[in-house]
């Protein structure tokens, strides 16, 4: 019985140093975010590069894929635009219990030289009261969350000079998007160096 109950205590011990341990590099990674490296490059080539992770990761997991072909190269960070889609893929799979529906699209808005991203889930929602609050530092009803995800993720979305935002009804999924500006990332990073 010792044996047993040393192997069990041991297990949790590893996990919860583990879990400790992903909390304090999410904490240190909110308290200082690299500068971006911005480039001009495909949208649509970063997101589908993530996709491949994913569907390779999660066969319960249905993508249904809407990307613009229209889209120009836009300038933007490479990893930090797969950060902000790892977050947001990775939220609408927990949001379904690991098995559903995700959908995912890119359009070019012509007019306002601007890419939406948006990524769509069928899951439970999220309670209205909870929404405004979803982008503060800190913030999750999950039980292993740090509550940093989606505030790292707004806070390189702002670096591209766009916004993420949610739309979710409760029991019915959730829609989180956010836009890339053509020009306006560049000007953004410049002031931020001083220039």
């Amino acid at each position: 019985d010792f044996d047993k109950i040393f192997d069990e205590a041991t297990n949790v011990i590893v996990t919860e140093v583990g879990s400790l341990k992903h909390m304090v590099d999410e904490f240190s990674k909110f308290a200082r975010l690299p500068a971006p490296q911005m480039a001009r490059q495909s949208l649509n080539g970063v997101i589908q590069e993530v996709l491949t992770l994913y569907r390779a990761a999660h066969k319960d997991i249905e993508f249904c894929v809407a990307l613009d072909k229209e889209l120009p190269e836009l300038n933007f960070d490479r990893e930090q635009l797969k950060r902000v889609c790892v977050n947001l893929f990775d939220n609408a799979i927990q949001a379904m219990n690991h098995t559903g529906r995700v959908w995912i699209s890119t359009k070019y808005d012509t007019k306002r030289k601007r890419a939406i991203v948006s990524v769509a889930d069928e899951g439970v929602g999220i309670a209205p009261e909870d929404q405004e609050k979803l982008f503060v530092p800190y913030f999750t009803r999950k039980k292993t969350g740090t509550g940093l995800g989606l505030a790292i993720s707004q806070h390189l979305v702002a670096l591209m000079g766009g916004r993420l935002h949610v739309e979710s009804r409760e029991g019915e999924g959730s829609r989180f998007f956010f836009d890339v500006a053509l020009q306006a990332a560049a000007g953004i990073v410049r002031k931020q160096a001083g220039g």
